[in-house]
């Protein structure tokens, strides 16, 4: 986990939250909804219209009385109901207002839709030149600043600090140079995932993902054809056996009781709990399902998704590993995704509860995130499971479709890589919040690392430091925890699971 001296916490500025209320699916549905106000105000205009020529005439013995002020009267009645400024034109110049602001919201969602494929198209044209500019200058620099601050070196074998090795002085500075090249300006990595998605045949990037999965499993790697077992395991401090779960008459699953998450932060130092070495490492992938009773009785389930833990292509035990971040990314269903069923199916079960009738929060940190989006989307499991909420850090979420009746909060450091590698922004949408979060470090301190703003325990830091319970200010964080509370404080009992992937056979 990274550390952070003491007093070097994230500089002044504030989160950035987008979407939502404040979203362009907001402000469209506005639109929209001024659009269908207007058209039911212009029949209800036409209608009187049609009503006041409805109304009783004028009597005939006061015709004869006043002929002259009874036609007057008809024909103020007839242009009250059909003149040039009666109700019937004022319901009809209403209604051509209805049209003008429904063509508008149209046409300004299809110039979004253009924009953005236009972005899209651009950076693939301009990814491969920009990055090979940007790391051949990074290059030159390193040894330009190698050879002036010690030109000895490169002449002499004898003198040169650091081993006296100028090679490995270079890329020591290359790395650093390239690492705060890219903090600094993170736009680089959609452009150099760009010119990679330009190596692949045309299409998008979910197309793309899947076929570089079907080649690796081609050649023999990213293969997920062995069924992965679930185990309840113990706490990492509790000391209690394993058992396996699954079938309905397995034994119940180790519950026990725990604190709540509390706000944000706690929810993002649970990711950090179950992604530590001590609590799953190598042998398996560490699923934190955790019920949560709040004061009014209700009770809700978070369900905590670990990020990658295994980058290897092959088969390894834990299946949080690199192919299953190329199957989320293509819209392919990994075995990985009915083990977390399986696991929070066996949770309930062991509370006495029925799936389904008890809403669940879906966490997840990077590829836990995207995990975590998929599984909410994923028809089989809403229909086994009530997904109300997901929370995301540091993950890549923004060509998830998820539904409607799902709230999203994706929590991203601005110089995070990761969020970015989906080479989409963010959907604008109504149940999705983006909060952007400035790591940057106070003057003084140690400089942040794009390896180190992508951890965990950093995006828990963040939370702590910005997005306290009680010290949130945006509308749409206060409204995140009037709606989520329930998931965040209660009498909370803890079930841990193990989901491993069996070793290959020789």
């Amino acid at each position: 986990m990274s550390q952070t001296p003491p007093g070097c916490g994230p500089g002044p500025g504030r989160p950035q939250v987008t979407g939502g209320a404040v979203s362009i699916e907001a402000d469209l549905g506005d639109m929209r909804s001024v659009a269908w106000r207007l058209d039911r105000s212009g029949d209800t205009a036409r209608d009187l219209g049609r009503q006041v020529m409805h109304v009783d005439g004028i009597p005939l013995r006061s015709s004869f009385l006043s002929p002259f002020t009874a036609g007057a009267v008809n024909l103020q009645m007839q242009a009250l109901a059909y003149g040039p400024r009666g109700l019937h034109s004022l319901g009809i110049r209403i209604e051509l207002v209805a049209r003008g602001v429904r063509l508008g919201a149209g046409a300004y969602e299809a110039v979004e839709r253009r924009r953005s494929a236009a972005f899209e198209a651009l950076q693939l044209s301009v990814g491969v030149p920009v990055v090979l500019t940007v790391v051949s200058g990074t290059a030159v620099t390193s040894v330009v600043q190698s050879v002036t601050e010690h030109p000895a070196s490169w002449f002499t074998p004898q003198g040169f600090p650091r081993e006296g090795d100028p090679v490995a002085d270079v890329v020591a500075r290359f790395l650093r140079g390239l690492d705060a090249t890219v903090y600094a300006n993170p736009g680089i990595v959609d452009l150099a995932v760009a010119g990679g998605r330009w190596m692949l045949p045309p299409g998008p990037l979910e197309q793309q993902a899947g076929q570089l999965l079907v080649l690796l499993r081609t050649g023999g790697l990213a293969r997920d054809d062995r069924p992965l077992t679930v185990t309840s395991v113990p706490l990492p401090q509790a000391g209690k056996a394993a058992r396996s779960v699954g079938a309905a008459d397995d034994p119940p699953a180790l519950g026990v009781a725990t604190d709540a998450p509390g706000d944000l932060s706690g929810l993002l130092q649970t990711q950090s709990a179950i992604a530590a070495p001590s609590a799953a490492g190598a042998a398996g992938s560490r699923v934190r399902v955790q019920r949560v009773v709040g004061g009014d009785g209700q009770a809700r389930w978070v369900v905590n998704i670990p990020g990658t833990q295994d980058w290897s292509l092959g088969s390894p035990t834990n299946p949080s590993d690199g192919p299953t971040n190329l199957a989320a990314v293509g819209g392919v269903a990994p075995r990985l995704y009915a083990a977390i069923a399986q696991a929070v199916a066996a949770a309930m079960r062991s509370a006495g509860v029925r799936p389904g009738s008890e809403p669940v929060l879906l966490s997840g940190h990077s590829q836990g995130g995207l995990v975590a989006t998929r599984l909410a989307a994923d028809p089989a499991f809403r229909r086994r499971f009530r997904v109300t909420s997901v929370l995301t850090a540091g993950s890549p979420v923004s060509r998830v479709d998820v539904p409607k009746d799902v709230r999203v909060l994706s929590l991203e450091h601005r110089s995070d890589l990761v969020p970015r590698l989906d080479q989409k922004a963010d959907p604008d949408t109504v149940n999705r919040v983006r909060v952007v979060l400035d790591p940057s470090p106070l003057p003084g301190c140690a400089p942040e690392s794009v390896i180190g703003v992508h951890d965990s325990d950093r995006y828990a830091r963040s939370a702590a430091q910005q997005l306290a319970r009680g010290s949130v200010r945006d509308p749409q964080l206060v409204l995140w925890y009037l709606d989520n509370d329930g998931f965040l404080r209660g009498r909370t009992t803890t079930y841990d699971f193990m989901i491993r992937r069996p070793p290959e056979r020789p």
